[in-house]
């Protein structure tokens, strides 16, 4: 997206908009070494574009003290807000390999999937069908999906062959 389509979609200055569009690639670095180097804590990053722009990082604990090395002296310190969570990044890509495995051993489809860092979750997506199927074999199982992982309802969701 060019800067003036992005100074339209979000209602800034096409200055702030360049500013913002040339930081992505210094926010991209960030997330990957943080990512790589903090695996026990970190939950994730994503951009906040409303109700103020701001680089969310996402940590279990110490988020503050674990991202001041990674972004004092940048560009970026003056936009990085720490939230804490629940899960780290690690754990939700995990617990979502254990709910896919989970509910294919039951002989069901289990989707596609994402992890949703702002809301701290896995998410398998199923149509309606398949995601009430998924819950009641998951019951009749007596087996209950790792922490951490929804189902999400997909309209229209067709899994590649």
């Amino acid at each position: 997206m060019d800067a003036q389509s992005y100074a339209d979609a979000t209602g800034v200055e096409l200055a702030e908009a360049v500013t913002r569009l040339f930081n992505q690639e210094a926010i991209g670095e960030l997330g990957d070494a943080i990512e790589s180097n903090e695996t026990e804590t970190f939950g994730g990053l994503w951009i906040q574009h409303e109700p103020y722009y701001a680089v969310v990082i996402a940590f279990t604990r110490d988020g503050a003290a674990t991202a001041c090395p990674y972004v004092q002296g940048t560009t970026l310190a003056d936009l990085v807000e720490i939230r804490k969570v629940d899960f780290t990044l690690q754990e939700l890509k995990a617990a979502r390999t254990e709910a896919h495995s989970m509910i294919e051993s039951l002989g069901l489809d289990s989707g596609e999937s994402g992890i949703d860092v702002k809301n701290n979750r896995a998410e398998i997506y199923l149509t309606q069908e398949h995601l009430e199927a998924a819950e009641s074999a998951l019951k009749d199982a007596g087996l209950k999906l790792p922490d951490g992982v929804t189902l999400v309802t997909v309209s229209g969701y067709a899994r590649p062959a």
